[in-house]
C-alpha cells in the first residue's frame, strides 16, 4: 500500500503529488476541474476525501466528506456530478461485516440523496452511458457476503430529472461470469460502442463486452423475450490475471487496465481493437485495489 500517485501516459509515467494517506479501496472521479478520491481502507475504514488539481498540483483534505466511514464503495463521475454508493465496514459484533444500499451524487460541494441502490452492495462497479438513446446507472456484479461476488446487472434511468421511483432499477443481463473487484466503462470496441467490464475477482485474466450501438448508431439490444436487451460477448484475454482491483482509465484512445496483479503490480495493458496487448510503460511501484481517473491529457504535458 503507498500513498504515491502516479499519471500513466503513452510513452512514460511520472509521479504527482502523494495521497496524504495511504489507501487502498477508495473510489475517485473526475470533478470539474478536479480529481476526488474518497472513502477506502488503511487502518480504519475512511469517510474523508481528498482533492487534487493541476492548478495546486497537490493533493488536499476536502471539505467534501462520505455519509458514512466505508471500504470498496463504488463511483462514476458525469457531467460534473459524482455519483457515489455502497460500501462496507467491519463493526463489533455477532455479523460483524456491514453493508450499505445509499447512493448519493455531488453536485457543486453537496451530496444530494437518491433512491437506495437494488441491494446493499460493496465490491461493484457504477457506469454511466449515453448510448442508444437513453442515459442510464449501472451497477455491475460486486458483493454483499464475504467472498461471494455476483453476476447481477442493474441498470437506472437518468434521463427522468427527478430520477424518482418512477425510473425503478432493472435487472439487465447477468455477467457471463461473477465478479468483484473489476472495472467497467464505456468503449469502443472495432467500430461497436457498448461497455467493457474487465479484472476482477476471481477469473480475472478474461474481459467481457456489453454491445450497445453499432456504427451507424442503431441500438444493439435486441435480444430477450422483449427484444429490448443487450447480450454479453467475450473478449479476449488480458495479458495476465488483474483480479485484485486494477485501475481502469484511457491512454490517448485505448482502454487501459493498470496493476491488480497477485501482491501488486506494476504492468498495464491497452485494448487494441478487441485484443490486449501490454504495454511497454510500466508504474513505478506494484499496486492493487487501487483506482484510475481519466483526467485531460493538458493537465500533465510531461507525462505524455
Amino acid at each position: 500500500m503507498v500513498p504515491q500517485v502516479e499519471v500513466i501516459g503513452r510513452e512514460r509515467t511520472c509521479q504527482i503529488g502523494s495521497l496524504p494517506s495511504p489507501l487502498y479501496g477508495l473510489t475517485a472521479g473526475l470533478v470539474g476541474d478536479m480529481v476526488l478520491a474518497c472513502g477506502g481502507f488503511h487502518y480504519y475504514y475512511r469517510r474523508q476525501c481528498y482533492e487534487y488539481s493541476p492548478q495546486r498540483k497537490t493533493w488536499q483534505e476536502s471539505s467534501i466528506q462520505l455519509e458514512n466511514a466505508t471500504g470498496f464503495p463504488a463511483g462514476v463521475s458525469d457531467g460534473g456530478k459524482f455519483y457515489v454508493g455502497g460500501g462496507r465496514r467491519w463493526v463489533d459484533g455477532s455479523d460483524p461485516w456491514e453493508f450499505f444500499s445509499a447512493l448519493r451524487v455531488l453536485e457543486g460541494r453537496q451530496w444530494n440523496i437518491l433512491p437506495d441502490l437494488p441491494e446493499k452492495l460493496a465490491d461493484t462497479c457504477f457506469l454511466i452511458t449515453g448510448l442508444g438513446g437513453r442515459k442510464r446507472l449501472w451497477v455491475f456484479g460486486g458483493s454483499n457476503v464475504p467472498q461471494r461476488y455476483r453476476t447481477e446487472v442493474y441498470a437506472r434511468d437518468l434521463t427522468s430529472p427527478s430520477f424518482s421511483s418512477s425510473s425503478p432499477w432493472v435487472q439487465m443481463p447477468e455477467l457471463p461470469d461473477a465478479r468483484m473487484w473489476h472495472g467497467c466503462v464505456t468503449a469502443d470496441v472495432d467500430g461497436v460502442k457498448g461497455i467493457v467490464v474487465v479484472g476482477g475477482y476471481y477469473n480475472g485474466v478474461t474481459s467481457m463486452f456489453l454491445p450497445l450501438e453499432d456504427n451507424r448508431g442503431s441500438s444493439l439490444e435486441k435480444f430477450g423475450s422483449g427484444r429490448d436487451l443487450p447480450r454479453w460477448e467475450w473478449l479476449s484475454g488480458l495479458t495476465k490475471e488483474r483480479k485484485w482491483g486494477p485501475a481502469v482509465g484511457f491512454i490517448g484512445p485505448n482502454l487501459a487496465v493498470a496493476g491488480g496483479g497477485d501482491y501488486g503490480d506494476e504492468t498495464v495493458d491497452l485494448l487494441v481493437g478487441s485484443s490486449w496487448v501490454r504495454s511497454e510503460v510500466v508504474m513505478n511501484y506494484k499496486r492493487e485495489f487501487s483506482v484510475g481517473v481519466t483526467v485531460p491529457s493538458e493537465w500533465f504535458p510531461e507525462c505524455f
